[in-house]
């Protein structure tokens, strides 16, 4: 039966809300207007926040190699650093272990695929109800401002000068170590992907509703901006709602078959973690696009 010529467009640029979301998460784009961390010139001791603390034992469990680094940094930075220092590294090391574990993410089970997804849903709906300008694309403009080369430590900055974003971004990244720890010792086999996992994902992006419709139209745009240059990167982000996005990525995953569901993520999650935006964006963009009829 023939769909709509706008249904088409929309599945054709990609309902790429799993990827831009999925982006969000490796890097920690999860900022709301708390308090900056208040930063001087003055020497003055600092001491790990029990957050820290508790992210830096559970790295030592999970990931002994970035766990030593880790110490010697955070070691150096009370010696010689700032409490935004102490968070900064500490954040480091969360990115390092993403890039060390993320292929282990291949082999979770649906329930591991769950537990996150639905850990960035909760995040982003209590910043849509208690801080809703935040969700908009152009809270996160200023970052774009720098290179490509200092995007990631610019962001990293603004995620440690936040309370409640530094305090989101090591629980996530504490569920991350739990997960590819049970993966690695428990693995789910699956088979590879398959043209049915493409249908029953489009036939599930279909149902979304016209709301829906118009939030893939956006992420389509920042996923044609991606790769491109900072400057559009810059224009189009101010368009996108980054709540709207994730909860959207929570629906759409809950609607999932189990099958399709755990090879989806199967094939998207370890390169989302690993940082191979790239590739996730082109898969996404495979799943999505509506095949001539």
């Amino acid at each position: 039966m023939p769909r709509s010529s706008n249904k088409i467009a929309s599945l054709k640029l990609g309902l790429i809300v799993l990827a831009v979301v999925g982006l969000a998460i490796s890097l920690f784009i999860a900022i709301g207007p708390q308090a900056a961390i208040t930063q001087t010139t003055d020497r003055i001791p600092v001491v790990r926040s029990l957050a820290t603390s508790e992210y830096a034992a559970a790295l030592g469990k999970h990931s002994p190699g970035v766990a030593a680094q880790l110490e010697r940094d955070l070691s150096a930075a009370e010696t010689n650093g700032t409490a935004h220092d102490l968070r900064r590294v500490t954040l480091e090391a969360s990115l390092a272990a993403y890039r060390v574990h993320a292929l282990a993410l291949r082999n979770a089970s649906n329930a591991h695929y769950d537990r996150m997804v639905e850990h960035l849903a909760s995040g982003l709906s209590g910043l849509s109800k208690e801080a809703p300008s935040w969700c908009s694309g152009a809270a996160l403009e200023p970052v774009f401002r720098v290179n490509q080369e200092e995007f990631i430590p610019a962001l990293i900055d603004e995620i440690a000068a936040h309370d409640a974003a530094y305090a989101w971004a090591l629980e996530w990244s504490e569920i991350f170590l739990q997960i590819q720890s049970e993966a690695a010792a428990s693995p789910v086999q699956r088979g590879a992907r398959s043209a049915y996992d493409k249908m029953i994902l489009q036939e599930t992006g279909l149902s979304l509703g016209p709301d829906q419709w118009q939030l893939a139209l956006q992420i389509a745009a920042f996923s044609q901006a991606e790769g491109t240059d900072y400057a559009t990167m810059r224009s189009v982000v101010k368009g996108v709602d980054l709540c709207n996005m994730g909860l959207a990525l929570a629906n759409i995953s809950r609607r999932l078959p189990a099958g399709p569901k755990g090879r989806i993520w199967a094939d998207l999650m370890p390169e989302i973690f690993a940082g191979n935006a790239p590739y996730a964006l082109y898969r996404v963009n495979d799943y999505f696009f509506l095949d001539p009829a």
